[in-house]
């Protein structure tokens, strides 16, 4: 009818998008899978453990040599596909995984006279990464914070030096006075109080950090939306038991003896290490999410993934610590858990915090193929809809323009990234288009590969990645550099 011709589609309007969500906290699953942007449907995560898988090859408990040559390595793989070494952490600065904390942040292995003890502490800072991490055990000589040649990023995780000082008040405090004798930043990663007994502990900790910022120090930290945790089943474990690595764990779960003390040690109410069970308080709040540590290799065990531990244990036939020291043996530690260990007031009263950004503290999954694994943390598909849906639009915790900065420019900011973040002139054309009346996370606990609704559209490097919902099958993502 050429009174009514059809009209095009109209095209985005900044006023309609936003920047590009980013994680400051996000865990890779290999290189083919964050080139593949399996984040974008819930508003394109920009992973920044881009070479998570091919450092996590060395950790286990090498040498620092050895894990520093697996970072080499890393980096070799940046550089060959157009990079010169990346800008952001990568894992081996990371310090969340165990083996990390157990290979390198040693201070019996920094002489007391090194003058350098970064590059033996942190070998990443020798090799080019530009984001140090000051955590653990890392700073037994103290010395080793002033040396650092970045001045960018200084990530401090909460829970410091959790073999002695599990207090999560502690722990902050800890990390603010190290902020303060050495200069550097701080930046407090998993901003939350793990277990019932900690509950309330967020505004305490709140409180320090507020003081500290009133005073001039740059102080910020991060965040999941989320009251459970993930992690490996051996976080329930005493430390001594998993020394030497999982074939040891099973040794001594094995013997009887061992497998008795380590039970006394994990009913123990007031442990002097990190224990996730005395957090989650019971077995029936311990939900297994994936077992075994290849999906090609078939295991029985897979039948109890999606349920809680003491619902599994049942199920067995077993006593529920004879059920977990089982499955660690069988599978060789290769067992990951989510704990319903965190307090809804606590999630909102950190997200109130204007220093807090959003982070997803996932893994780059998708909803079929090889990246479909388990019953993993629904955080892999629903953080930031779960921002916008639940604590914007239905239950009213911050305002929609805060959301979009917490995602965005503060988490930018945060990592030095002055050309993302924003919708300016000169920026990236990094955009998110959603419709504020309908986004939210339909991932949950029992069904968490399910995509979000009411994300339209992203746009990374100025490419439409996601259309209309449907992945376009462009690549445009790239590998930060440093400045």
């Amino acid at each position: 009818n050429p009174a009514n011709p059809p009209t095009a589609p109209a095209p985005i309007r900044l006023a309609d998008a936003t920047p590009l969500f980013f994680t400051i906290l996000a865990a890779g699953q290999g290189q083919g899978a964050l080139l593949q942007l399996r984040q974008l449907p819930q508003g394109g995560a920009l992973s920044l453990r881009l070479l998570q898988q091919r450092l996590q090859q060395a950790a286990g408990h090498a040498a620092d040599a050895a894990v520093a040559a697996a970072a080499r390595r890393g980096m070799a793989w940046a550089e060959a596909r157009g990079g010169r070494r990346p800008w952001l952490m990568v894992s081996l600065s990371d310090g969340h995984d165990p083996h990390f904390r157990k290979a390198s942040f040693d201070p019996a292995r920094c002489p007391a006279d090194c003058p350098r003890p970064c590059q033996r502490v942190c070998p990443a800072l020798a090799i080019g990464a530009a984001g140090g991490v000051v955590r653990e055990r890392c700073y037994g000589c103290g010395r080793c914070l002033p040396a650092c040649p970045l001045g960018l990023i200084e990530e401090q995780q909460v829970l410091l030096s959790p073999e002695v000082v599990p207090q999560l008040l502690a722990a902050v405090q800890e990390a603010l006075d190290i902020g303060a004798q050495s200069g550097c930043p701080v930046h407090v990663s998993h901003f939350k109080a793990s277990g019932q007994d900690a509950w309330g502990l967020v505004q305490r900790a709140a409180e320090r950090i507020e003081q500290a910022r009133q005073q001039g120090r740059k102080v910020t930290a991060d965040q999941y939306p989320y009251v459970a945790s993930s992690t490996s089943l051996t976080a329930t474990i005493p430390q001594w038991a998993e020394d030497g690595g999982p074939d040891k764990l099973a040794e001594r779960l094995r013997n009887p003896q061992l497998r008795a003390r380590i039970r006394r040690e994990m009913e123990d109410r007031n442990p002097d290490w990190e224990s996730r069970y005395q957090s989650a308080g019971s077995w029936e709040n311990i939900q297994l999410a994936s077992i075994g540590r290849s999906r090609d290799e078939a295991s029985p065990n897979r039948q109890y993934e999606g349920l809680r531990i003491a619902e599994a244990a049942r199920r067995a036939g077993k006593d529920p610590f004879d059920f977990v020291f089982d499955l660690l043996i069988e599978e060789r530690g290769a067992v990951g858990c989510v704990y319903f260990i965190i307090d809804e007031a606590d999630v909102e009263l950190a997200m109130r915090q204007p220093w807090v950004a959003i982070g997803s503290d996932g893994s780059a999954l998708s909803i079929e193929g090889p990246l479909r694994s388990g019953v993993p943390h629904p955080r892999n598909f629903g953080t930031f809809p779960r921002v916008l849906g639940r604590y914007v639009r239905e239950r009213g915790v911050i305002s929609l323009e805060e959301a979009v900065r917490k995602m965005t420019s503060l988490p930018a900011s945060i990592l030095g990234l002055k050309d993302r973040g924003t919708l300016a002139v000169g920026q990236w054309a990094d955009l998110v288009v959603f419709d504020p009346a309908t986004v939210g996370d339909r991932a949950d606990f029992e069904n968490p590969f399910q995509y979000p609704v009411g994300i339209d559209t992203v746009v990374v490097n100025g490419t439409v990645v996601l259309d209309e919902g449907t992945h376009t099958g462009t690549r445009p993502g790239q590998v930060l550099l440093r400045p």
